[in-house]
């Protein structure tokens, strides 16, 4: 009685922070005409929905290629075969840096390249592709891990190779690679980071520029709306694939096959995907980083916005762990529209929730209890909560019910069961959860342009300025020191993880 008790109070407080930045547009009023698109905004709502759909195509494919190209190597029974996770949180306008970068030295050689690659949407598409590729090709290789050996055996006895993968593997990945899409959908048309900086306009850009224009929040809700019900209606259809995730758990080799021509194609097509999107930000941030003595520079240069970062992304991790641990547990029995309702901040342009926020803290009580860091931790914590949620209700699936029902029977005293067996049990999850959400939130950039007060700027949104002004050397050794930071962070975090037994 009383862990449901918990859960539904876990889930309660999830679901008011989830929420929170809603709040302030509960009271009506604004211009409701502009839920309405007029033409340029519809123009701008297409470019979205372009831009976001062939997001979402090319990393679903991309993803699935790789995890056949892990599941077909050496690694398939390797606990570090989730490597590419290592710059999952990497924030986006590092590739782009990369991306500028490559731009330019491909230029020395083709007068052209630059005029066809360096704005636009080609660019956008590469840029985004990359930065979420691991996502996809995590689903896609649990999917791919999940599925029955059985099966795939009697399909390769009935069949070829061919009949394995497109009889059963693939439709048993597809509501995972799905779910993925519907993720990448509903990330990429509600930024404006990326867009930005290769001057090709999407809907998001216009929120941010109106709500800076003019500063009524009302307005900003309501010019969102069409963009919400797009993300929202992308995240309601990750339900199918999402509301049964879960880790598998290892118990044998899994049936390897030949794989047909064309599929085997793809897959090393998709491995040199995943090496290029973990080696090239290094390669060329390194390269144009320029001397250590350049390097060691813009790092004393950034040391108090890094500072300011860090802390941000330390209180965010922190607020968030609890109510999505909570709420995971009250989740992994359940299916359906709980996740589409829990999944919602997901959905959440970052300028919304630092607009709304912002809206309801100003002029109430909280705005002298939420000083300094709190409130852009606060924002992060509300946008990234969805991520721990996903690793908690994956976690509290795949826990030994039998080890925690004798744990709770043998218990001397209350709460032994909880500190002695549970809490063991989850750390690896608490630990990954954690790092997820504070390297997500040290590169945010659309709540944190709005819920930073004054002297306190943050890393992210420092680059994101520098980098409309054209990139520097300074520049790139900000962003080697954060990708670097951010590689080292889950790099440790899958050591540890990977080590432990089980």
């Amino acid at each position: 009685m009383k862990t449901k008790l918990f859960n539904r109070l876990g889930a309660a407080l999830y679901l008011a922070l989830g929420l929170l930045p809603f709040a302030a547009f509960a009271g009506g009023g604004g211009d409701v005409s502009l839920i309405l698109p007029d033409p340029r905004r519809t123009g701008l709502l297409c470019n979205s929905v372009l831009l976001g759909g062939l997001t979402a195509a090319l990393c679903t494919g991309l993803g699935f290629a790789v995890a056949q190209w892990i599941r077909g190597s050496r690694l398939r029974q390797s606990p570090l075969r989730f490597f590419f996770l290592l710059l999952a949180p990497m924030p986006q306008y590092i590739y782009a840096l990369s991306w500028m970068q490559l731009i330019r030295l491909l230029g020395q050689f083709w007068p052209g390249a630059y005029r066809l690659f360096a704005s636009g949407l080609l660019p956008c598409v590469a840029v985004e592709s990359l930065g979420f590729l691991p996502l996809c090709t995590a689903l896609a290789l649990i999917g791919l891990e999940s599925q029955d050996r059985a099966e795939v055996e009697a399909a390769l006895l009935c069949r070829n190779g061919a009949g394995a993968l497109y009889h059963i593997l693939l439709p048993g990945a597809l509501p995972l690679l799905l779910s993925g899409a519907g993720c990448v959908f509903a990330l990429s048309i509600t930024d404006f980071s990326v867009p930005s900086l290769f001057q090709y306009n999407v809907y998001a850009i216009e929120l941010f520029s109106e709500y800076s224009a003019a500063g009524a929040a009302q307005n900003a809700f309501w010019l969102a709306a069409p963009l919400l019900l797009l993300a929202v209606l992308a995240v309601a259809g990750t339900q199918a694939g999402i509301s049964g995730f879960s880790f598998p758990q290892r118990s044998g080799d899994l049936a390897l096959f030949r794989l047909p021509l064309f599929p085997r194609i793809m897959s090393w097509i998709g491995g040199a995907a995943c090496l290029i999107q973990l080696v090239i930000p290094f390669c060329t941030l390194a390269v144009t980083a320029g001397p250590s003595g350049i390097f060691v520079q813009s790092l004393a240069l950034s040391a108090e916005e890094f500072g300011n970062s860090l802390l941000v992304a330390a209180l965010a991790a922190s607020m968030a762990l609890l109510p999505a641990f909570a709420a995971g547990r009250f989740l992994a029995s359940r299916r359906g529209g709980w996740w589409t309702l829990f999944l919602l901040p997901l959905a959440s342009p970052g300028a919304l929730v630092g607009i709304g926020l912002l809206s309801l803290v100003n002029g109430s009580c909280l705005q002298e209890l939420l000083t300094g860091a709190l409130l852009p931790a606060l924002g992060c914590a509300v946008r990234f909560m969805p991520f721990a949620l996903l690793i908690a209700a994956a976690a509290f699936r795949r826990l030994d019910r039998e080890r925690l029902e004798a744990g709770a029977l043998l218990q001397r005293r209350c709460g032994a069961c909880f500190f002695h067996v549970l809490l063991p049990m989850l750390a690896p999850y608490l630990c990954a959860a954690w790092v997820a959400v504070a390297m997500f939130s040290l590169g945010e950039t659309g709540a944190g342009l709005i819920l930073a007060p004054p002297g306190l700027e943050l890393l992210s949104v420092k680059i994101f300025n520098y980098l409309h002004y054209g990139a520097s050397e300074l520049v790139s050794g900000f962003c080697l020191a954060q990708a670097a930071l951010t590689a080292a962070a889950l790099g440790l975090t899958l050591l540890w993880t990977a080590g432990r037994k089980g």
